[in-house]
């Protein structure tokens, strides 16, 4: 895409949002509510996400076949993508293909996670949230980012929650935080000051 397409391209998404901005927000509250959801449906839809699981064959590329005039799709995957052909490889493949199916984080347990978090913060509000602070933000941003300038994919939120995660352990940490300096500037007061350069 030229630098003009670009930014023709963004001038229509801010036009479009400035337009319809409850749309735009509305949009951006589907995509939450899709990310907390008990359902997992195939998103965005069922052939991309079959594109993302491990294949039973392996992937052919015709040797001979071209979309594009001027190289064909196998000197492309190899020129661009530096892609050789794949293999499949038992009994490892089932194993993924199982783990794929099965395994991932329902949408109401990150919701949990989230919600969680936000517990811990409103508990240590008098400390701006305390430890819980940045993860949970990193968290909420990592959700809230991609659905607002892309949009909801379930692939966006495996980077946001061991964030959500760890600021909902974080909440439950009944130990009092302090910082380092608190503990120094403590040991001053007492006299201990040969203690804060150790």
């Amino acid at each position: 895409m030229s630098e003009a397409n670009d930014k023709l391209m963004t001038d229509f998404a801010v036009r479009a949002m400035t337009a319809q901005p409850f749309s735009y927000l509305g949009a951006i509250a589907a995509g939450v509510r899709r990310a907390v959801d008990w359902r997992r449906v195939p998103c965005p839809g069922a052939y991309t996400v079959s594109r993302y699981r491990l294949a039973y064959r392996p992937e052919v590329l015709p040797a001979n076949r071209a979309w594009i005039p001027g190289g064909t799709a196998a000197g492309d995957a190899r020129a661009y993508g530096r892609a050789s052909p794949s293999r499949v490889v038992a009994p490892f493949s089932s194993l993924i293909r199982a783990y794929q199916g099965y395994v991932f984080c329902y949408g109401r347990l990150f919701g949990l996670l989230l919600l969680a978090g936000l517990a811990g913060l409103i508990r240590r509000w008098r400390r701006l949230g305390g430890a819980g602070l940045l993860p949970w933000s990193v968290a909420v941003t990592l959700l809230l980012f991609p659905i607002a300038t892309a949009d909801f994919d379930y692939r966006y939120l495996l980077a946001a929650v061991p964030f959500a995660a760890l600021a909902a352990g974080l909440a439950f940490d009944r130990r009092r935080q302090r910082s380092r300096w608190d503990k120094h500037m403590r040991h001053w007061h007492h006299g201990e000051w040969r203690r804060c350069f150790r």
